[in-house]
Parts: structure tokens; C-alpha cells; sequence
């Protein structure tokens, strides 16, 4: 259940523990073993779907984790699976109606109003949750336009400016030199058309408090008209 659940389905989980598997049997109480913390069946949980449909099973996995690790870890893995088409809204609306007047389920309305299956990363979920908590609007897969059309799409677009922001993970230059070329004519062309990019890594989400006044200087930037 819950994240467990999430990993044997192939779900990216992010700030979840896994020296412990959560398992669901039979029992009257939680108990803890060094290997499992194995719980007594929800109802509620259970009967919102079919036992044979992996989707629902998959949306009851989201709500649990919610509750569990809180909204950044079950944002994460909801925008994995809606991105992935492994789960809609929909069946995660329906797990997550199941807990209502349940403890932390605050949780559970945070994940919903934050997932995205635009997101195409964990690192572009967490990007984004990051600038949204500091209180701004953005277009995850923004497209990139000039006067001859749509050249493009940027990872996040910051609503009312001219601000990309980009999300860099060493995977997606592994087909080496080709793939950093075309990033980088996809970056000349968006500068030309008055694009401000900003590049963010792994370390520099890890350190709030350099990134934060970094991004809130580029949207200034981005926000004054061209010169000239």
C-alpha cells in the first residue's frame, strides 16, 4: 500500500523513507518489523474501486502516501502517473473523497490542486512546487513562439513574464553532443525572440535559500521591457 505501492508500480517516489515496506494484512493493529510496517485493510480506500482495475489501485496508492509524506511526495508521483496516463484525476478525486473527516487530509487537497501531468520529470515537479510556494503562476510546458510560430517548449513559463525555467538533469543529455546542441539552438532562438532562460539543478533546489532570491532577480528581469 501506499508508497510501497508506488515503487512496485513503477511510480518515482521523492522524500519517502523505504527502509520500511508498507504492507497491508489482516491484522487488528499497525505493527512495525525491521523489514515492513504492516497495517489492517482501509475500507473506505478499498471499496472506492475494483480490486482488478491497477488504476484505481494506483489513485489509492497516491491519497495514501499524501497522507503519509505529505503533498511533495504525493505530487510527485501523481504527476508521474497522470503524465504517464497510468491514472486520471478523476480516480484520484474518487480515493481521495473516500478520506474525508480523516486526520492530515489537508494533504490529500494540496496534492490535488498541485498535480500536473505536464510535469515530465520529478526534478520539473519539484521546480515547480518550489516557485509556486513562492506564490507564482506558471505553464509547465510552455511553448516558445516567435514571429514564424511555435519553435519549442519550455519546461516552466512564469505567467505575465518572459521567464523559462528549465530544469537540468544529467539524463536527458545522455545521448551526448546532438542533444546538447539542439538546447542550445532552442535557447539562442528563445533569446533572440526576448526569452530570459534560467537553468536549475539538482544542489540549487537543495539550497532555497540562494536559489530563491536567483529566480526572483531573473523574473524581475524578465518582467522590464526590452531595452531599446
Amino acid at each position: 500500500m501506499g508508497a510501497s505501492a508506488l515503487v512496485v508500480a513503477g511510480v518515482p517516489v521523492y522524500g519517502v523513507r523505504t527502509d520500511r515496506a508498507d504492507l497491508v494484512r489482516p491484522v487488528h493493529r499497525e505493527v512495525l518489523t525491521e523489514l515492513c510496517r504492516i497495517r489492517e485493510p482501509c475500507p473506505s480506500l478499498r471499496e472506492a474501486h475494483s480490486p482488478v482495475d491497477p488504476a484505481h489501485d494506483l489513485a489509492a496508492a497516491i491519497v495514501q502516501t499524501a497522507l503519509d509524506h505529505g503533498h511533495l511526495a504525493a505530487t510527485v508521483a501523481a504527476d508521474h502517473a497522470l503524465h504517464h496516463g497510468l491514472v486520471t484525476r478523476d480516480q484520484i478525486v474518487a480515493a481521495a473523497e473516500c478520506t474525508i473527516g480523516w486526520p492530515d487530509t489537508g494533504r490529500v487537497r494540496t496534492t490535488l490542486a498541485l498535480a500536473d501531468g505536464r510535469a515530465e520529470s520529478v526534478g520539473e515537479t519539484r521546480l515547480r512546487l518550489f516557485v509556486v510556494a513562492l506564490g507564482w503562476r506558471v505553464t509547465p510546458q510552455t511553448p516558445l513562439q516567435d514571429r514564424w510560430g511555435t519553435f519549442g517548449y519550455g519546461d516552466l513559463g512564469v505567467d505575465g513574464t518572459r521567464l523559462v525555467l528549465e530544469f537540468d538533469g544529467r539524463v536527458k543529455y545522455g545521448e551526448g553532443g546532438e542533444v546538447v546542441w539542439k538546447e542550445k539552438r532552442r535557447e539562442d532562438r528563445g533569446r533572440r525572440a526576448g526569452y530570459l532562460f534560467e537553468r536549475v539543478i539538482w544542489s540549487e533546489l537543495a539550497a532555497p535559500s540562494v536559489l530563491g532570491p536567483r529566480l526572483m532577480a531573473a523574473r524581475t528581469s524578465a518582467a522590464l521591457p526590452p531595452a531599446g
